[in-house]
C-alpha cells in the first residue's frame, strides 16, 4: 500500500540521527524467543513495515521481517558497545524496508546488551515505549499473534494531509498570526556531531524558584524555561524570541494505540520587552506557552511555510527528564542504559526536571552549548520574584560567538553580562585601580547588593562564604585570564590583596635579573636555606664528574640524631598481636619458593587490570547518564577528596538488599578504606572509658584483637562450642564482666566460615544469638568477608539479616569479591545515637566523625572502581563471584580430601571440616609455633598459620590453619605432602603419637 508522508515523517527525514535504544541486560535472554517476539511485533505494526520512495511516498509491505542479530562475545563488554554504536551510525536504506534493527550481543551467560535502532520515520520515543512494551507482553506471554490497531499509520498520514486544508487550516492559522511579526531565529554555531552536557542546578536555588513560580501560577518549568530565554535573549540581542516545546503530536485520544511517527512542537513567543522582573517574566512565559499547547493541531512544518517564518532553527525547550523505556521480561532486570547518538531533535534542545538536573542536547560548538548551559545555572541561581532580567547575570561567551554586531533591537534587553565590560584606553594591560573597581562589582553583584564594596574590607566578613569565592575565581579567570587559588581568596579576602595578585599575572614580563630577585624576596628564610643546600648539592656533583675536589661539609655530631625508644612509645606497639601480621608476611617474602598455604588472600586467577579501567569507565558513565552529572562534577567525583561517608553508599546499600536482604538507609553506611578501618572505628566509638571490653568468640581474627589494643579495648574471649558459639559462656562472660564494674560493649562474630577457624553458626544458633545480645543488652559486631564463598550447603541469612532490634553493626568488605588491592570495605551502623542535646542520629554518624580526622574519606577512585562492578552486575555479587566460589569449593574440598589420605585415623592429627570459606584448622599433638612455621618453610618448603596468633593469651596451641584460597590443586597436594614430612617427622622425634587436642577441641566439628 503507498500512502503520503504524514507532516511528521516528511520532518524526519532532514533528521541526522535515529531513533536508538540500549540497555545492559541481567539474567538470560532467549534469541530464539525475542525473534519470535518480534515478528509478531513487526505483523501488528504496519509502520515496522514501511519505506520511502524517492518521490516521497511511504511503501508499506503486508508482511516483513527483522533479524534479530545475535552476537556472543564473552566477557568482551567494550566491543559489544562498539558493535551498538556501530549499528547506529549504519545508514538506512530509505527505500528498502526494514528501516529497524534489533539485536542481541551477549557477553556472558546472564547478560547481554540490546539494541533497538529505528529511522525516525517510523517511530518516535512514543512509539518506541509502545514497542518495547509489546516485546515485553509477547516475549513472557509467549503469544503467536497481537491484535492489530483500529488504523493502519498511513490512513492517519492522509487523514491528516486532508483536514489541515482549506477551511480548517486557515481556522488554525488564526491563532498563530503573532508568530510572524517575530524576528527570525538567530545563526547558532551548528554544524557539529550531536552531543549532550549536563548541570545541576543548586538545590536551595531549585527550592527558590519553585517558591517564585508558584508565587505566579507557574510551574518549575516554566522558570527553567524563561531563564533559558533570558539567556537566548542576551545572545541574540533581541527582546522577542521563539522557543519550540515539544507535544506529542497524538491531538486525538483515538491515535494513543498506532504506532508511528507523532512527536511535533509548538512554537512559545517569549517577550521580554520593557523592563520586567523574573517574576513578571515567568507570568509572560506561563501565558505563551498555555496560548501554544491549547493550538497544537498544526504540525511546526507546516504552520512555518504557512506563516512564511523560518522556525527549524528555534532552540527547544524539553520539560522533564528523557524518558527511559525498557524491556520487560520474566529473569531479566535491566541494569542500565547506554547512550548511542544524539537525541536533539534541533541545534539546541534544553531538557530540565524539576530536581534542577538539566541535559543540553545540540549540535552545536561544544563550547557554546557550554556557555549556554552554564548561564542557564547562573540565571536560575540568582533569579527571584523581584530581580531585574536585565540585572541577571550570564557569563560572558569564551568564544567568539556573537549573533549580532549592531545594538540590540528596539526594546531588546541590554547585555548585562557577569562582569562589566573592560575598558579600552589604549593601554593592553588595565591599572591597579581599575582592576580593584571591576572586582568589587563583581564581589557586589555575587552578594546582590548595591553597597559599595572597599578595597580592604574582609570579603568574608559581608555575608560571603566558600561557593561565592568559587563563583568570584570562575568570574575573573573568565574576564581576566588570571586564576585565583582558593587559599589564596581565603588567606587574604580583600580585593585590593587579590588585585595585586591579578595585576602581577597581568603586567609584562620583568627582565631576568628582576624576575630572579623578584622570587628571591617572597622566599622564606627557611626556603632560601634549603635553595642554597640545593645548590652547594648541584656544584659538588658537577665538581665530582669533572674531578674536582669534594666541598667540604660539616661533620655529623652523633649526639644530635634523633632516637627513640618503644618505652616512651604507645604501649601496645609490644603487644605480640600488633606484630603477628608483619611476621607471618615477612616469613612467606623471606621463603618466596616455599607453598603457601597460610594466606587468606582471594585468588589471582581473577585479577585483570584492564577490568580496574572499565569498571572506572563504567562508574563515571553511571554519574554522567544516571545521575546526570557534568563532566566536571563526575572528574571532581573520582578524583578530589570525597564524602567522608563514601560516594558508593548507595550502591553498597543495594547490593545487601539484592544479595543479604538487608534492608539499609544507605546514610547508615560508612565507606572505609578496607574492612580493617571500619573495624577500628566501630571500637573506637565504642570505648568510652576504662570500664568498656569487647567479647569475641575464641579463636580471634588477629586483625579484631589488634584494633581492639590499638583503642585500648580489652577483649575477652568466649568459647566456640559445638555450634560456632558457646552461648551460655557468652551470658557467663558479660555477667562475669557487670559484676566485677565492666562494661561488655559487643561481642565480635563471624558467622559464616570464620577466620581462622572457618567455623559456621546455623540458623537456630544465631537466631538465639540475637535474643541473648537483646537480653544482655549488647550489640553484635558481624563480620562477613566470606559470606559469599559457600559449598553445596547453600547461604544462611546473616544475622543483619534476621536482626529486628538493630543489635548488629554489620562489617563487610569487597576485597574477596572485587579486588583486594582496593581496600574498600565498609560499616552498616543504623543504630540510633541520641546526643546531649537530645538530637537524633546514627551510629555511621559518628564512625564518619572518627574517619574524617583518620583517613578523611576512602580513595575515590578505589570506590568508583568498586561501584562501577557493582553496576556491571546489577549490584548483585551472588552471580559475579561464582567462579570464584566454584574454584574456592574445589581446592576446599581437595584440600580436606588430601589430608584425609596423609593422615587415615589413628595418625593423632585431625581437623575441622568446614562448608565453605577459605580456611581449614589442623589439630596435632604437639605445640605448633612461629619457630615451627619458620622451620617449616626452611626445610620443608611450606607455610601454614601458628594458631597461637588467634589466641588472647600465651598459653601453648597444638593447631594449625591451612588455607587453599590462592594455591592451585597440584600444589595443594605438593604442600600437603611436605606438611605431612613435617608432621611425621616432628611425631617421630617426639615418640607420642597419642591425641593430644590443641585448643579447638572444644567442641569444634572435626574430622579425623
Amino acid at each position: 500500500m503507498r500512502y503520503p508522508l504524514s507532516f511528521a515523517q516528511a520532518h524526519a527525514l532532514s533528521l541526522p540521527e535515529p531513533l536508538c535504544h540500549a540497555t545492559w541486560l541481567d539474567g538470560q535472554v532467549d534469541p530464539v524467543a525475542l525473534q519470535r517476539a518480534v515478528d509478531v511485533v513487526v505483523a501488528r505494526h504496519p509502520t515496522l513495515r514501511t519505506s520511502v520512495t524517492a518521490s516521497g511516498e511511504q511503501v508499506v509491505s503486508e508482511s516483513g521481517c527483522v533479524v534479530v542479530e545475535h552476537v556472543v562475545l564473552p566477557g568482551d563488554v567494550e566491543r559489544a558497545e562498539s558493535i551498538a554504536v556501530a549499528l547506529a551510525e549504519r545508514p538506512f536504506d530509505l527505500a528498502r524496508e526494514p528501516l529497524l534493527r534489533v539485536a542481541v550481543v551477549e557477553v556472558g551467560a546472564d547478560r547481554c546488551l540490546f539494541v533497538l535502532v529505528a529511522h525516525r520515520v517510523v517511530a518516535d520515543g512514543s512509539a518506541l515505549a509502545m514497542l518495547l512494551a509489546d516485546l515485553s507482553t509477547v516475549y513472557r506471554g509467549g503469544l503467536s499473534e497481537l491484535p492489530g490497531s483500529w488504523m493502519d499509520y498511513g490512513d492517519y498520514a492522509v487523514w491528516q494531509r486532508e483536514r489541515l486544508g482549506g477551511e480548517e487550516l486557515a481556522r488554525q492559522l488564526e491563532h498563530w498570526r503573532e508568530v510572524r511579526d517575530v524576528p527570525a531565529p538567530s545563526p547558532l554555531p551548528a554544524g557539529h556531531p550531536a552531543a549532550r552536557s549536563t548541570a545541576v542546578v543548586d538545590p536551595a536555588a531549585v527550592r527558590r524558584l519553585v517558591d517564585v513560580a508558584e508565587g505566579v501560577g507557574a510551574t518549575p518549568s516554566t522558570a527553567f524555561l524563561a531563564a533559558y530565554a533570558v539567556v537566548l535573549s542576551r545572545y541574540a540581542r533581541r527582546a522577542d524570541l521563539v522557543i519550540a516545546v515539544p507535544v506529542s503530536g497524538r491531538v486525538r485520544v483515538e491515535l494513543e494505540p498506532i504506532a508511528g511517527p507523532f512527536a511535533d512542537a509548538v512554537p512559545v513567543r517569549v517577550s521580554l520587552a520593557g523592563e520586567p522582573s523574573f517574576g513578571d517574566l515567568l507570568a509572560r512565559v506561563r501565558d505563551a506557552t498555555a496560548h501554544a499547547l491549547s493550538h497544537d493541531e498544526v504540525p511546526l512544518t507546516k504552520l512555518a511555510e504557512e506563516l512564511g517564518v523560518d522556525l527549524s532553527a528555534a532552540p527547544r525547550f524539553t520539560p522533564g527528564p528523557p524518558a527511559a523505556p525498557a524491556l520487560d521480561l520474566p529473569g531479566v532486570t535491566v541494569r542500565s542504559h547506554v547512550v548511542l547518538a544524539g537525541t536533539a531533535e534541533a541545534d539546541l534542545d534544553l531538557r530540565a526536571d524539576e530536581s534542577g538536573a538539566l541535559t543540553l542536547e545540540h549540535r552545536t560548538d561544544p563550547g557554546f552549548a557550554g556557555w549556554v548551559l552554564r548561564s542557564v545555572v547562573a540565571v536560575l541561581e540568582h533569579a527571584a520574584a523581584d530581580t531585574a532580567v536585565a540585572e541577571l547575570p550570564v557569563p560572558a561567551p569564551d568564544g567568539d560567538w556573537s549573533a549580532a554586531t549592531g545594538p540590540p533591537s528596539n526594546g531588546a534587553v541590554g547585555r548585562a553580562t557577569a562582569e562589566p565590560e573592560p575598558e579600552v584606553d589604549g593601554d593592553p594591560v588595565p591599572s591597579r585601580d581599575r582592576i580593584e573597581g571591576t572586582m568589587a562589582r563583581i564581589w557586589a553583584e555575587l552578594l546582590r547588593t548595591t553597597e559599595p564594596i572597599g578595597p580592604h574590607d574582609n570579603l568574608f566578613g559581608l555575608g560571603s562564604g566558600s561557593l561565592t569565592a568559587v563563583r568570584f575565581a570562575a568570574r575573573i579567570a573568565d574576564l581576566y585570564g588570571v586564576v585565583l587559588p582558593m587559599d589564596r581568596i581565603i588567606a587574604s579576602p580583600t580585593i585590593a590583596a587579590l588585585a595585586e595578585v591579578v595585576s602581577a599575572e597581568l603586567a609584562p614580563d620583568p627582565p631576568d635579573d628582576a624576575a630572579r630577585d623578584a622570587a628571591l624576596a617572597d622566599l622564606s628564610d627557611d626556603e632560601l636555606d634549603d635553595l642554597l643546600r640545593a645548590v652547594v648539592a648541584a656544584r659538588e656533583r658537577r665538581r665530582r664528574s669533572r674531578g674536582g675536589p669534594p666541598v667540604s661539609t660539616p661533620p655529623v655530631n652523633a649526639e644530635n640524631i634523633a632516637e627513640l625508644t618503644t618505652g616512651t612509645l604507645f604501649g601496645a606497639l609490644e603487644d605480640p598481636a600488633l606484630n603477628s601480621m608483619n611476621f607471618l608476611n615477612e616469613v612467606a617474602i623471606h621463603y618466596p619458593d616455599a607453598i603457601p598455604l597460610a594466606a587468606g588472600r582471594p585468588s589471582e586467577e581473577f585479577f585483570d587490570l584492564e577490568d580496574v579501567h572499565r569498571y572506572l569507565r563504567e562508574f563515571c558513565r553511571y554519574l554522567a547518564e544516571d545521575l546526570g552529572r557534568t563532566g566536571e562534577q563526575v572528574r571532581r567525583t573520582v578524583l578530589q577528596y570525597g564524602r567522608t561517608k563514601g560516594i558508593i553508599h548507595d550502591l553498597v546499600a543495594e547490593n545487601l538488599r539484592l544479595d543479604e536482604g538487608i534492608a539499609i538507609d544507605p546514610e547508615s553506611v560508612v565507606v572505609t578504606a578496607g574492612c580493617q578501618e571500619a573495624m577500628f572505628l566501630v571500637l573506637r566509638a565504642l570505648r568510652a572509658d576504662e570500664r568498656d571490653v569487647l567479647l569475641a568468640v575464641s579463636p580471634t581474627y588477629v586483625g579484631l584483637t589488634g584494633a581492639a589494643r590499638l583503642v585500648d579495648l580489652p577483649v575477652r574471649p568466649v568459647r566456640t562450642g559445638g555450634h560456632g558459639i558457646d552461648l551460655d559462656d557468652l551470658v557467663a562472660v558479660i555477667r562475669r564482666e557487670r559484676a566485677a564494674g565492666r562494661r561488655p560493649r559487643a561481642c565480635y562474630v563471624v558467622p559464616d566460615f570464620a577466620n581462622p577457624s572457618g567455623l559456621s553458626l546455623d540458623v537456630p544458633t544465631r537466631r538465639r544469638l540475637l535474643e541473648v545480645a537483646a537480653a544482655e543488652d549488647v550489640l553484635l559486631i558481624e563480620d562477613n568477608p566470606y559470606g559469599l564463598f559457600h559449598g553445596d550447603s547453600g547461604r544462611m541469612p546473616t544475622l543483619k539479616a534476621l536482626d529486628e532490634g538493630r543489635r548488629v553493626v554489620y562489617l563487610g568488605s569487597f576485597a574477596k569479591s572485587v579486588l583486594p588491592g582496593a581496600r574498600v570495605g565498609y560499616a552498616v551502623a543504623d543504630q540510633r545515637v541520641v546526643g546531649a542535646d537530645g538530637v537524633v542520629g546514627l551510629f555511621a554518624d559518628q564512625l564518619s566523625k572518627i574517619k574524617s580526622m583518620l583517613t578523611v574519606n576512602t580513595s575515590p577512585i578505589a570506590q568508583a572502581v568498586v561501584g562501577g562492578k557493582l553496576l556491571t552486575h546489577g549490584c548483585r555479587l551472588t552471580g559475579a563471584t561464582a567462579p570464584e566460589r566454584r574454584l574456592y569449593d574445589r581446592n576446599l574440598r581437595h584440600l580436606v580430601a588430601g589430608l584425609a589420605e596423609r593422615f587415615p585415623d589413628g595418625t593423632g592429627v585431625t581437623w575441622t571440616v568446614p562448608t565453605g570459606g577459605f580456611f581449614v584448622v589442623v589439630t596435632v599433638p604437639f605445640v605448633v609455633d612461629d619457630a615451627l612455621l619458620e622451620r617449616s618453610a626452611r626445610d620443608y618448603g611450606v607455610l601454614w598459620t601458628p594458631m597461637g596468633h588467634f589466641y588472647g593469651d600465651s598459653s601453648e596451641v597444638r593447631a594449625l590453619r591451612l588455607s587453599s584460597s590462592v594455591v592451585p590443586v597440584d600444589r595443594i597436594d605438593h604442600g600437603l605432602d611436605r606438611l605431612a614430612a613435617l608432621i611425621n617427622d616432628r611425631l617421630g622425634r617426639s615418640g607420642n603419637p597419642v591425641v593430644r587436642h590443641g585448643r579447638l577441641a572444644d567442641g569444634a566439628s572435626a574430622e579425623p
